[in-house]
C-alpha cells in the first residue's frame, strides 16, 4: 500500500514539474525551433516527426539496410553479402535523411549536445522492435581518439550511449574500447576497400575481462557502410566478446526513403518515443 501511494506520489510530482518547466522554459522543436503545441511531442514537432524516415523492416538481419517491400525478412542485402562484417546485426533508428540527419550534424559538428536525448529515444524506440535489448548486458560507444577528442570536447557516441543507457537502464561503459590511431573521417576514403583499410588495427580492448563472454551493444551516430563498426566489433570478439550489436542513431541508405505520395508506415507508435517520467528530464 504505501509503495503504491509512494510510486503515485512520484509520478504526480514528477507530472508537476513537467508542466512547470514548460510554462516557464516553452519547449521549442530542436530541428526547425518552432515552438511545440502543447499536445506535440516535447523535442519534436508534428510536422518535423511526420518528416523523419525512420527505418522500417524489412531490413537486412545483419547489416540493417533497407530491403524494400517485397524482400523476405530473412535475406541478406546486397550491401554486405560478400562484406566481412563482424558484428552480428545492426539496426538504425531513422534514414540519414531530413530531420533525422539534421540532428546528427548539429550534434556532431555544431556542438548542439542536446540534441543526444532525442536521438537516443528514437533509437530506444528502435531497439524495442527486436530483442536486442533484452540480450544486451553492456553498451559501448565507438570511441574517439583522444587528439579528436580534445578538439570536438565530447564523443557524441558517448552521449547517445549514456541516453541509451539511462532510457533502456543498462550500463554504459565508455572505456571498454580505446582508439589507437587518429584515423582520418571515413568520409574521405572513396572507397569501401579504403575505409575498412582506415581503421584497420585503430582500435584495441582496454579490459578483455570486461568483455569476455558477454553481449555488447555498440553506439554510434551513423553508419555507412560499417567498416568503423565493422573493426570495433573485432577488436571486441577478439578480447572474448560472445555477441556484438550495432546501433545508430541514422544509417546512409542506397534505396531512398518512402516517398512521401504514400501512406508513411509507421515502424513503432510515437508514444513509445516519450520516456518514462522520471527519466524525461
Amino acid at each position: 500500500m504505501w509503495a503504491d501511494l509512494e510510486n503515485a506520489f512520484r509520478q504526480r510530482t514528477a507530472y508537476l514539474a513537467r508542466a512547470l518547466s514548460r510554462l516557464i522554459f516553452p519547449p521549442h522543436c530542436v530541428v526547425c525551433r518552432h515552438p511545440a503545441a502543447e499536445d506535440e511531442d516535447r523535442y519534436l514537432c508534428r510536422d518535423c516527426l511526420a518528416r523523419t524516415a525512420f527505418v522500417s523492416d524489412p531490413t537486412c538481419p545483419r547489416c540493417g539496410h533497407t530491403l524494400g517491400r517485397h524482400a523476405e525478412a530473412d535475406t541478406r542485402c546486397i550491401e554486405c553479402r560478400n562484406v566481412p562484417l563482424r558484428f552480428d546485426r545492426a539496426v538504425a533508428a531513422a534514414h540519414h535523411d531530413g530531420p533525422a540527419r539534421q540532428m546528427v550534424l548539429a550534434l556532431k559538428f555544431a556542438g548542439q549536445q542536446h540534441q543526444a536525448f532525442p536521438l537516443a529515444r528514437m533509437l530506444a524506440a528502435r531497439l524495442r522492435t527486436t530483442d536486442i535489448l533484452e540480450r544486451t548486458q553492456a553498451i559501448a560507444p565507438v570511441p574517439l581518439h583522444r587528439s579528436r577528442l580534445r578538439t570536438r570536447g565530447f564523443n557524441q557516441a558517448h552521449l547517445l550511449a549514456r541516453e541509451l543507457g539511462r532510457l533502456a537502464r543498462l550500463p554504459v561503459d565508455k572505456d571498454i574500447l580505446r582508439r589507437t590511431r587518429n584515423t582520418p573521417p571515413q568520409t574521405r576514403a572513396p572507397s569501401l576497400t579504403a575505409r575498412r583499410s582506415n581503421v584497420r588495427g585503430a582500435f584495441t580492448t582496454t579490459s578483455p575481462p570486461a568483455v569476455q563472454g558477454k553481449t555488447l551493444l555498440l553506439i554510434d551516430d551513423v553508419m555507412t557502410t560499417g567498416a568503423t563498426t565493422s573493426e570495433c566489433a573485432g577488436t571486441l570478439k577478439r578480447a572474448g566478446a560472445k555477441t556484438v550489436f550495432v546501433a545508430t542513431a541514422t544509417r546512409r541508405m542506397n534505396l531512398p526513403p518512402p516517398d512521401d505520395t504514400e501512406p508513411a508506415a509507421e515502424p513503432y507508435p510515437v508514444e513509445s518515443l516519450v520516456p518514462p517520467p522520471d527519466l524525461d528530464e
